[in-house]
């Protein structure tokens, strides 16, 4: 049975065969892949191949990028601490 639901960026690189959108931005930017996107959907290129094609836009790695940021899904809710701590570090090394 063929899959009827993409994430999206996958849909745009992997269906549509776009690597470029056609967008522009000024300035540096870091990327955190979500945990549910690279580890449940094993998503990884899809994203940084659209950003990598974005005019003007310089991307800076994210220190410890495969790191959970600890503020997905209930986990931020229910062990708060914990969570704010994990994305501060995430947060200020980048």
């Amino acid at each position: 049975m063929p899959q009827k639901t993409y994430e999206l960026t996958e849909f745009i690189v992997d269906i549509l065969h776009m690597t470029d959108v056609g967008a522009s931005l000024k300035g540096n930017a870091t990327y955190h892949t979500s945990c549910h996107m690279t580890r449940l959907l094993r998503i990884k290129e899809a994203p940084f191949t659209l950003l990598s094609n974005v005019k003007d836009l310089t991307m800076k790695p994210l220190p410890r990028a495969e790191n959970c940021c600890g503020f997905g899904g209930t986990f931020s809710v229910k062990m708060t601490p914990i969570s704010e701590q994990m994305v501060d570090e995430k947060k200020y090394k980048a």
